[in-house]
């Protein structure tokens, strides 16, 4: 499962002290049959791809916290089934706090 650090970075793996751009970059040059083990290739690919990788996880994690604001509604309308479609509606709508 991929988390995110304290420090922002995205994590493939924890236990093993693995970036998700880390792996990326391994297996992207395993594909192409190149020397993943070329610390200078790897490297200079990894910080290529940081970047891209970093904004869309954290495009993907901000989806997912637009998703969970949603079911909150949607709990929250079965829990008051006299709120009208216009209520909630603007419930969804509402900037989080």
């Amino acid at each position: 499962m991929v988390t995110r650090t304290e420090q922002g970075v995205w994590m493939a793996d924890e236990s093993r002290c693995e970036s998700l751009a880390r792996r990326i970059a391994t297996l992207a040059l395993m594909h192409l049959k190149m020397d993943h083990t070329d610390f200078r290739l790897r490297d200079g690919l990894l910080l290529a791809l940081s970047p891209t990788i970093t904004q869309a996880m954290d495009s993907a994690a901000s989806a997912n916290d637009i998703y969970k604001q949603a079911m909150d509604s949607m709990a929250a309308q079965l829990i008051h089934p006299k709120m009208t479609g216009l209520e909630m509606a603007e419930m969804q709508l509402k900037p989080a706090k």
